[in-house]
């Protein structure tokens, strides 16, 4: 079992070294959506964001995704580096993702839904 102290040791990074679109049409719907969600949720208690690396396993740096777009209520919206799933207390849903041909019709694989535990 970790300590706190252990824990707050770990460096859990704010990249992931890909890119962050695929496209130019897939940047673009990234950022309008994004900014569309955050009209939507102004003045409420909820976070808007994405291309945003989201670390699930506390005490694995390498346990992380990075959704497209994303939002978790009941969560302070202040700007952040990287999001915690333990700490905020909360877990995103992700809500968007682009047309196939916004990132040249490729999938990235099974989704998996990221909750805390």
């Amino acid at each position: 079992m970790k300590t706190s102290t252990q824990t707050a040791d770990i460096f859990y990074p704010d990249s992931d070294g890909k890119p962050m679109a695929e496209s130019d049409l897939h940047r673009d719907w990234l950022f309008t959506n994004i900014g569309r969600l955050k009209r939507h949720y102004s003045g409420q208690r909820v976070y808007v964001s994405g291309n945003l690396l989201i670390h699930y396993a506390e005490g694995n740096p390498k346990r992380s995704v990075a959704p497209d777009t994303f939002v978790v209520k009941d969560c302070d919206p202040r700007r952040r580096r990287i999001f915690k799933i333990w700490e905020e207390g909360e877990s995103p849903m992700p809500c968007w993702r682009p047309p196939l041909q916004a990132h040249g019709g490729r999938t990235r694989g099974k989704r998996r839904n990221y909750t805390r535990s």
